[in-house]
This record gives C-alpha cells, sequence and structure tokens, in this order.
C-alpha cells in the first residue's frame, strides 16, 4: 500500500481523536503518516501539510472533527486513481462530507449561492450524491477535505490566488467524492466567502464553470456544484441496497399515511438560473416513487413547469394569508412567507382525503438518491405538527401538518398576524410568527434537531450505507 500523509488541522498530536480514527478503520495504518496543522491556517494548509512531508505520494488534508469508513484508504486512492486515468496533468477530490447524524448519507460539491455587496463569492451545499456512479467534476475545492497527489499540494504552496483558482489555472482537475468515505462529527461548516483576483485566468475559469463574474450571474449547473453537461448524474445503486430497500418498503406501515406535498414557486424577482436549479430539485422530488405533490405557481413560470408536473395550478389570492386591514410594501413582502398554513388549507380544498399536508419551500436542496428508495412517511406524518429545529430555532422551510390541525393552525396563524398589523402597523416576520405561534400552543408541534436548515425531508430516507470491501 502506499503511503499517506494525513495532514489534520487543529489536531496537535497523532494520538487525537481523528488520526487514532483514522489508524483504527484503515486496511493499512502502517502507511499513515501524522501532520499536524494549526486550527486557523487557512490558504496555509499546502505548505504547513508539506513541512511534514516525507517523499509520501498521497496526501489529505481535513479537520479534527472528521471520521473515517472501513478500509477508507484504499478505497480513497482508488477513487482518486479513476479520476487520474482522465486527466493529463492530474486530479483532487474535495466536498463537504456529511455529518455522522445525517440521515441522507453523501457528499455534497460546493455551488455558488450568489455574490455579497463587495463582490465576493458566497458558496452553498450543492446537491448531494448518493449512488452517483462517477465521481463529478466541481469548481471549488473545500479547506477541510482534500485528497490528492503530494504534487497537487507542492504546486499550490506558494500561490497567492485561491486554492480552486490556482488549480485550475495550473490544470488540475477538482472531483466531488462520490463515496462518503469519511464524515464529520458535527455540520462541517462552508468556506467564507471567495475574493477572487482579476487576472486572466479568471474569465476562462468563470466560462468553463458557468460563473459571469463581471454581471455576477450564475447558472444552475455553478449553483449545484454539479458539470453543466451532467445535471442529471448517472446512478449506480447496488443491488444489496435495492434488497433491503424492498424489505423496508413491505415492513413500513404506511397504508393509512396519504401525505401530499405542497409548495409554492411564486413570481418575486428571481435569478433565472437559480429558478431553474430549484425546478430541477423540485423534480427530484417528485420523481420519489411515494406521495404525491402538488405545486401552485405563478404565472411566470407556471407554463414551464406544468409541462414537467402537470398537478400544479395557478397560485390565486386564496393561497394567500387573508388580511382585513391595509397593509404597508413591507407587509405585502411578507404575506407570501406568512401564507403557508393558508396554502396547505387550499389545498386540502383542492385535493380532500389527505392524511397530512407537508409544506416545503420551493428549491429545497436536492439529494442525488435512488428514485425507488422507501420513503418513512412515518417519521413525519403523527399527530402533531412536525418542524425541524436548528440550534433552538424553528425551521418553517417545511413542515408537516396533520389534516384535523390544519384549520386551527391557520386560524390562530391569521389571529396572531391581524392583531400584530393591528398593534404595529405591519405584519410580523415569519421567524417572529413561529416564535409566538409555538409560545402559545406549545402542545401542537413536535420537533426534530437537525444540524442545518432545509433537510427535514431528508428523514424521509433511511441511512444510506457504504461498507465496502478492499479490492
Amino acid at each position: 500500500m502506499e503511503r499517506i500523509l494525513v495532514a489534520i488541522r487543529g489536531e496537535e498530536a497523532p494520538c487525537g481523536d481523528s488520526f487514532r480514527c483514522a489508524c483504527q478503520a484503515a486496511a493499512h495504518p502502517e502507511a499513515l503518516t501524522f501532520a499536524p496543522l494549526s486550527a486557523d491556517c487557512g490558504a496555509d494548509a499546502a505548505r504547513e501539510a508539506l513541512m511534514h512531508w516525507q517523499g509520501e505520494p498521497w496526501v489529505l488534508l481535513c479537520a479534527a472533527e472528521t471520521r473515517f469508513s472501513r478500509h477508507w484508504d484504499v478505497l480513497l486512492v482508488r477513487e482518486l486513481k479513476a479520476c487520474l486515468r482522465g486527466e493529463a496533468t492530474g486530479a483532487a477530490l474535495t466536498g463537504c462530507l456529511p455529518a455522522e447524524s445525517a440521515p441522507v448519507f453523501g457528499v455534497s460539491p460546493l455551488g455558488v449561492e450568489g455574490f455579497d455587496m463587495e463582490g465576493r463569492v458566497l458558496l452553498r451545499r450543492g446537491c448531494t450524491l448518493c449512488f452517483a456512479r462517477d465521481n463529478e467534476r466541481t469548481a471549488w475545492l473545500h479547506p477541510d477535505f482534500c485528497f490528492a497527489p503530494a504534487a497537487f499540494f507542492r504546486s499550490l504552496q506558494d500561490e497567492a490566488w485561491p486554492p480552486s483558482l490556482a488549480a485550475f489555472e495550473k490544470r488540475w482537475s477538482l472531483y466531488t467524492l462520490r463515496l462518503p468515505l469519511l464524515c464529520t462529527q458535527v455540520s462541517q461548516p462552508l468556506p467564507p466567502p471567495i475574493v477572487l483576483p482579476e487576472t486572466p485566468a479568471l474569465p476562462r475559469f468563470g466560462k468553463h464553470f458557468g460563473i459571469d463574474f463581471s454581471a455576477c450571474l450564475v447558472s444552475p449547473s455553478a449553483y449545484t456544484g454539479l458539470p453543466e453537461a451532467n445535471l442529471r448524474p448517472a446512478l449506480r445503486v447496488p443491488f444489496r441496497h435495492r434488497v433491503e430497500e424492498t424489505f423496508r418498503s413491505l415492513s413500513l406501515t404506511n397504508n393509512r399515511l396519504k401525505p401530499l406535498l405542497v409548495t409554492v414557486c411564486d413570481d418575486m424577482p428571481c435569478r433565472d438560473e437559480v429558478r431553474a436549479s430549484q425546478a430541477e430539485g423540485f423534480r427530484r422530488l417528485v420523481s420519489l416513487r411515494e406521495g404525491v405533490a402538488l405545486l401552485y405557481c405563478g404565472d411566470i413560470w407556471r407554463k414551464t413547469l406544468t409541462r414537467a408536473h402537470p398537478n400544479t395550478l395557478p397560485l390565486t389570492p386564496g393561497c394567500l394569508l387573508p388580511v382585513s386591514l391595509p397593509m404597508g410594501e413591507e407587509s405585502k413582502r411578507r404575506q407570501l412567507s406568512l401564507s403557508k398554513a393558508q396554502t396547505l388549507l387550499r389545498a386540502d380544498g383542492h385535493m380532500p382525503g389527505m392524511s397530512h399536508l407537508v409544506w416545503t419551500d420551493f428549491g429545497q436542496p436536492a439529494w442525488l438518491t435512488d428514485s425507488k428508495a422507501a420513503l418513512n412517511w412515518q417519521a413525519l406524518c403523527t399527530d402533531r405538527i412536525v418542524m425541524a429545529e436548528v440550534d433552538g430555532v424553528p425551521d418553517p422551510s417545511c413542515f408537516c401538518v396533520p389534516a384535523p390541525l390544519l384549520t386551527p393552525l391557520a386560524r390562530e396563524i391569521s389571529g396572531l398576524c391581524e392583531n400584530a398589523l393591528r398593534r404595529t402597523g405591519q405584519l410580523p416576520t415569519e421567524a417572529q410568527l413561529w416564535k409566538a405561534l409555538t409560545t402559545r400552543q406549545p402542545r401542537w408541534f413536535e420537533w426534530k434537531p437537525l444540524p442545518e436548515r432545509e433537510r427535514l425531508l431528508s428523514l424521509l430516507f433511511s441511512r444510506q450505507k457504504f461498507a465496502s470491501k478492499a479490492p
């Protein structure tokens, strides 16, 4: 087995938890060499790692919270060599690692959320890869996970540019790891905003990955983190998983549950590439074999989305929060986000007989997973309103309401909004509304603690397992 230099950010000695876990899980622990990195090394990580380099052909850069699956060393080298076979110069593996407790257990590429007022690039967690057949090309290097030949780190150690741009200029290709061979104890933070210098390589970098830096525009591929030519990557679902999901489907007593997914695509100003990416995420969601989805859509995107999802209805005033008092411009902007319960009530009238109605914001993060997976609706469909809680704060981007509670919920929200409008002259924010609602009616709610927002639907999936024997 070829040697690997394991450079761990924030771990000072080889007796630390992360390196000990790496050795215990490795097929060849004797081939691992430890390199401590300071917790705040930032862009100097490559230089610090190479200070401990003793000729190892491979270097792994990770954080102290990283944990390792069985035979990760052999499998990681195998995946990287598969990428290197198609590259003239070289390749590196990267991505956002999943948390240990993540229900959808897959690595995500970094996508572009947008640009801040200073023109810096804001990154986001892209489409999570589960059962992807290949490692997918990506533009961005995650500072807390990179596995590459030592030559990759040597070529970047003296670069002043951000590593992603420097790797592109030196013709190194970055790939998102398709298998979660590593994970983290806690949710991996996103990299800070990136300042990209004006260099001759920048326009070529933007053109290659679908980013217009001069106009601050991003393509659907840049938003999701997937290649432009491969927004729907091929899957390779193991036969064992298919069998497990079949038995799991038989064991789930979902026959009495009839959930209805409801979402809204409004006409608020939004970049076309973001809407297209959101529509692709919605397509993946409704492609799952269980559950029914109803989409309310504004005029602009209705024709396009109806072709992909015939169960689409126009967004009418009946879907909005009823307000009897005059509203200012700020309240009008808030009205739609406060209308989720009213929209669910409207959907219940359009499709009666459903046991539960599930609100999900249009554009929830997509998971590239098995479309035939058995969904555990019992995780969401109870006799109370199920909602995620992130760091103690309610996350109303997705929640599940039992049909008998729908009318009382809509009536309570309407009363709170009317009182706020009468008292302050404007509608409350969404955060203020749900805080007041959960204070007044705590018995209505069942909380699901999650590490990130917009992840409640991930509880429908079984824990994906990738225990593979080393070749």
